[in-house]
């Protein structure tokens, strides 16, 4: 039976001041700090948001501005410059402009850029080179480069503000941030045709950006360059961006080997150096090379750090060497070096792995009788700690400790909490924390792939670590998938850089549903597998724990050949049904479509548990490729060979003897989960996921509640989809004449405003308008199980290429088997209502994918182990 009460052990501890924030301090300086910090900024901040002070203190608000630029806080910064621009003394001036444009270019704002420099322009101020290179930072660091060479284009034909090389410089640092060494190849162009020379900065920000990429060749090349240039010389920056480089790429030997040779160019190391050094042999495992550094740097009066102990401490720490991190954390309190919150997390982190609960006592006994600044990863760290070791109690009060000591919980930390008490069977405290969430701001929710919804499924698993290594754009998409489960797991989340514009796509298209055109397949594909050399790095970089499987998608053939290297098994998860890939077995095993000669005829699929026909064309997908995908797509089914297993998004009783008979193709690797779309039942979530629909969810719901329980039909091809507009037209019409109601999702595509029309004019919309909801993308309906119409006629998806045209009476007919009074018709309903009974409970406790995911989970340690 699950208890509802939160546990009191350990109970006393919180009252006797765990982290109180009442504790003695000197009453001289509490004051001085409230005066200073809450009267001379915060209360500014207050009266920013008031239209009664029009006279006020210039020091206070300029102090008050500043603080805000200072911490990034662009919203607060924009109202107190309102506030500043309504007094008597204020005097419009560029070097503010500058700083605001900083701030919005540090929190990636350049909408409010582009305004607050029109209200520039119409205080007449004219702009200086600060100005339009602090514009230029916004628009890069916001990945929009068009608009940032655009600025430099117009900033060039402006008398008295040519770009020098500060503006050039600010700009390379954009686009080796974002991996467009093309674009910064053409800027050194540029400036050389200018007769703007390279600084020193700007070679170290190139060589910083090719190391940080791994592309050590051509920064060692760059280097080359700046020591012939003879006017820029390398520095310490230099130095340090080289050595990190390859010492964070693994390679020791080749760091010290640049190190002496620095030396002998007369650059000496400073602090920074000597902290990359040892991060880098820590990373290594390399600990008596990292005591020497330390060694070194004690006898050339060089201070350690706090950086520096940090690092020594997470390194110890991470390594499970207990004793040795206590040392070192003992003599950074007796060299009177200050810890801050990194390095108390840091021990906390060490502790909680070893299970030294009492340790992390002694932490925050320490804490309460110091000054250090915590702060919500502090908070994170000590509530995950103690979630871990069961002591729920604390855990809640370290909670409301956040609040009094003015941090607010992130995801992360609701992901944390929630997890735990989910793990005790605590749900009145799971659903409390999820509306704490929701009215904090964490509630946002787009559409998730099918692949995070995997990794959630596995990440609620006891001792399961899942980490997603995706592309840019689709970060966004996953974590706002993930942040609003209700069950709300810790999944870590990798980025890489996808290659877009150097595959010839549109910048940001980094899925195959933005193509504009299937032609762009080999394109997008070739993009995808030039990933290879960033994830094995990111796989790499994950030591604890060490990564014990890759599961990927089947147009990243690369997974493979890195499962092989790093000896761990490579699953492919399929979104389709075991039905589906039996079917492409048959006809790739038996060579069937090559001894078949008409197009019209239909032919019988050789060894399936049931007759299945088929005519060539409808399976043309499965023909020998020929011209540009050859190679991609032998590429696909030699990785689909290699591949150790497959996970499935169906489940048992929807297919019994193709999932009998795939599993045995695969040698018993197969693995059915799904369906994975309903491992979050949180209508929340439901209602949230996916893109804008045309129409409110309201409006929506009023419409479905007007019409029959089970009389509305449901209309949606997919992402991948794009049909002709005559194919649509037939559609359109095929539903209406079927005169049953309808809800027809439309992805919106290139000729959907050419469609919209037609409706309009047509008189389309008119007619249905009481029985038809045209909407653009789904958003609220819950979808149970997906099926298709039985012996249909209607053949999507080749249309153009094999000139068929299902027609409206097509449709028509197809409707009215599934959703007409007929006997056959009440049995497919009756069918479908059955299956999605069955689709659910596979997904509860002891359900068929339920079972199916602990016997894969229970496969991958087996192999595991086999390796250790």
């Amino acid at each position: 039976m699950c208890s509802t009460k939160v546990p009191n052990e350990r109970t006393g501890k919180m009252n006797s001041g765990l982290i109180s924030t009442r504790h003695q301090v000197d009453p001289k300086k509490e004051l001085s700090r409230i005066l200073r910090t809450d009267a001379a900024v915060k209360g500014i901040e207050r009266k920013a948001n008031s239209e009664k002070y029009l006279t006020l203190w210039p020091k206070a608000v300029l102090e008050a501005l500043d603080e805000a630029i200072k911490e990034n806080r662009w919203q607060s910064a924009l109202k107190i410059f309102h506030l500043l621009r309504k007094q008597h003394w204020y005097e419009p001036r560029c070097k503010t402009y500058t700083k605001l444009f900083k701030v919005l270019g540090n929190c990636k704002q350049p909408d409010q850029a582009s305004l607050l420099f029109e209200v520039m322009l119409f205080e007449g101020l004219k702009p200086t080179i600060d100005v339009y290179t602090s514009l230029i930072a916004v628009y890069g660091k916001s990945e929009l480069l068009d608009k940032a060479f655009s600025t430099l284009e117009y900033m060039k034909s402006v008398s008295d503000c040519k770009p020098d090389v500060f503006t050039f410089t600010v700009l390379i640092s954009c686009c080796c941030k974002l991996g467009r060494f093309d674009l910064v190849k053409s800027i050194v162009l540029e400036m050389s045709y200018l007769g703007v020379g390279c600084s020193t900065v700007t070679y170290n920000t190139i060589i910083d950006g090719y190391g940080k990429a791994g592309m050590f060749e051509e920064m060692e090349n760059v280097l080359a360059d700046m020591i012939e240039d003879g006017d820029s010389l390398p520095d310490v920056f230099t130095l340090n961006s080289i050595i990190g480089s390859y010492g964070n790429g693994g390679n020791t030997r080749k760091m010290e080997s640049w190190y002496s040779r620095f030396q002998l160019m007369g650059v000496q190391p400073d602090i920074t150096t000597f902290n990359i050094l040892i991060l880098s042999f820590g990373k290594a495992g390399m600990y008596k090379k990292m005591s020497s550094v330390m060694d070194f740097m004690e006898k050339r009066f060089f201070s350690l750090t706090t950086v520096t102990y940090n690092i020594v401490i997470e390194t110890f720490g991470k390594a499970g060497r207990i004793d040795k991190m206590d040392d070192i954390f003992r003599k950074m309190k007796y060299q009177g070096v200050k810890p801050n919150s990194i390095t108390y997390c840091s021990l906390v982190n060490a502790y909680s792995k070893a299970g030294l609960v009492g340790k992390i006592d002694s932490i925050l006994r320490q804490i309460v009788n110091s000054d250090v600044a915590l702060d919500t990863p502090f908070f994170n760290c000590i509530i995950n700690a103690y979630g871990q070791a069961g002591d729920l109690a604390t855990m809640k009060e370290l909670y409301i400790q956040m609040e009094e000591r003015k941090c607010k919980p992130d995801k992360i930390t609701f992901a944390t909490m929630i997890k735990t008490y989910t793990a005790h069977g605590i749900f009145d405290a799971v659903q409390e924390l999820e509306k704490q969430m929701i009215s904090t701001g964490w509630d946002s929710c787009l559409e998730s792939k099918l692949n995070s919804k995997l990794s959630w499924i596995l990440s609620q698993r006891q001792g399961v670590t899942v980490s997603i290594i995706t592309t840019t754009q689709n970060v966004a998409k996953i974590k706002t998938s993930l942040s609003s489960s209700s069950l709300f797991p810790t999944i870590n989340i990798v980025e890489v850089k996808f290659p877009s514009q150097q595959a010839g796509l549109p910048e940001g298209c980094e899925s195959v549903d933005m193509l504009a055109s299937m032609g762009d397949l080999v394109k997008f594909f070739d993009a995808a597998n030039s990933l290879e050399e960033q994830v094995e790095k990111a796989m790499e970089e994950m030591v604890q724990p060490r990564p014990s499987c890759i599961i990927g998608d089947m147009s990243l053939p690369f997974t493979s050949r890195l499962a092989k290297k790093l000896k761990i098994p490579k699953l492919l998860f399929h979104g389709f049904s075991c039905f589906s890939l039996m079917c492409i077995q048959v006809v790739r095993q038996s060579g069937i479509l090559k001894v078949i000669e008409s197009n019209d005829e239909y032919f019988e699929l050789p060894s399936l548990p049931d007759r299945v026909e088929f005519t060539k064309p409808q399976v043309s997908v499965l023909q020998p490729v020929e011209g540009n995908m050859k190679e991609s797509t032998a590429k696909i089914m030699e990785a689909d060979n290699d591949s150790y297993g497959v996970i499935v998004n169906s489940f048992e009783e929807l297919e019994v003897d193709y999932a009998r008979d795939y599993r045995k193709a695969r040698a018993g690797k197969v693995w059915c989960v799904g369906p994975v779309s309903l491992c979050n039942k949180l209508g929340l979530d439901k209602a949230k996921r996916g893109d804008k629909a045309s129409i409110g969810q309201d409006q929506c719901l009023q419409w479905l509640d007007s019409q029959e329980t089970g009389s509305v039909l449901y209309v949606c091809l997919g992402s991948l989809c794009n049909l002709p507009l005559a194919q649509l037209k037939e559609l359109g019409l095929g539903l209406e004449e079927s005169n049953k109601p309808f809800i027809w999702v439309i992805r919106e595509w290139g000729q959907h405003g050419d469609l919209a029309k037609w409706m309009q004019q047509s008189g389309f919309e008119e007619r249905i308008k009481d029985r038809g909801l045209v909407i653009k993308v789904v958003q609220i309906l819950k979808a149970g199980l997906k099926i298709g119409v039985e012996k249909s006629s209607m053949k999507y998806g080749k249309e153009e290429e094999i000139g068929v045209m299902v027609s409206r009476e097509s449709v028509r007919k197809a409707v009215d088997e599934l959703m007409g009074d007929s006997e056959e018709a009440e049995d497919r309903r009756r069918k479908a209502k059955e299956l999605s009974e069955l689709a659910n409970k596979a997904l509860e406790e002891g359900g068929s994918s339920d079972s199916n995911i602990t016997l894969l989970i229970q496969d991958i340690m087996e192999q595991s182990q086999n390796q250790i």
